[in-house]
């Protein structure tokens, strides 16, 4: 049985679904067939969420799941990630411009250079999928005014970046901030023809010192997307 809502959000992890379930009215729990999840209102819209687990194949599944029970007008990419962007702290929220699959450039570094030691030493570059988000620029504008909140390029690959020579060579290739799954769910959405978001606290930042960082920091970024989220919700369907 399907089900018309307004937004899909795909979460990878239980703390990141504990937060939007925080903002939903009348929230009430979901499953799917591999997934669970919950559903209620958001800024006065039906609103869905799944939790994937973490990684980018599992994201894609659990997107590729919510997409025909629930046929949200909207996808929300939801989570943490790693600032790659000098400029980025954490408690920002960033906002994908676009997402890109950087995959390929980690598994081609890594046939060289199993432990990241030094920069990539590639004959050729692989090439990088990318997709644009449904963002329009007066709504990346606004958004741009709310404190803590930035637009950028978000790269995915199942891979824990606690790199600083990584985190510095993403960074020449113009990438803000880095997770697991946000190409992944994007590009479900976008096989479904479906606008998409990709909204992610900053957590640490992507160096060797990455999983401390992300544990004393977890809370706070998860707080700072969450109200991001409500905000971003309620002015995007206030402008479509």
């Amino acid at each position: 049985m399907s089900e018309k809502i307004d937004t899909g959000i795909v979460t990878s992890h239980p703390s990141e679904t504990r937060a939007v379930i925080a903002l939903l009215k009348d929230a009430r729990n979901k499953s799917f067939s591999l997934f669970t999840g919950a559903a209620g209102m958001l800024e006065g819209r039906r609103c869905a969420v799944i939790e994937s687990g973490m990684g980018g194949s599992r994201a894609f599944i659990a997107a590729k799941q919510l997409l025909p029970v629930f046929h949200p007008a909207l996808i929300v990419d939801f989570g943490v990630a790693a600032a790659v962007g000098s400029d980025l702290v954490p408690g920002d929220v960033v906002i994908a411009q676009k997402v890109v699959d950087v995959a390929p450039l980690i598994e081609a570094w890594k046939q060289n250079d199993p432990f990241f030691l030094t920069p990539p030493r590639l004959t050729i570059e692989p090439p990088l999928k990318e997709l644009t988000a449904a963002i329009q620029p007066d709504v990346a504008n606004e958004m741009k005014k709310w404190q803590g909140l930035k637009t950028g390029v978000i790269a995915s690959a199942d891979f824990f970046l606690r790199s600083s020579i990584v985190r510095n060579e993403l960074g020449r290739r113009g990438v803000d901030a880095f997770c697991y799954e946000s190409f992944a769910i994007a590009k479900a959405a976008a096989e479904a023809a479906t606008p998409w978001l990709s909204l992610r606290g900053i957590s640490d930042t992507g160096g060797e010192d990455a999983l401390a960082r992300f544990h004393r920091s977890l809370n706070k970024a998860l707080t700072c997307a969450r109200d991001a989220l409500s905000q971003m919700v309620g002015y995007w369907f206030r402008k479509v």
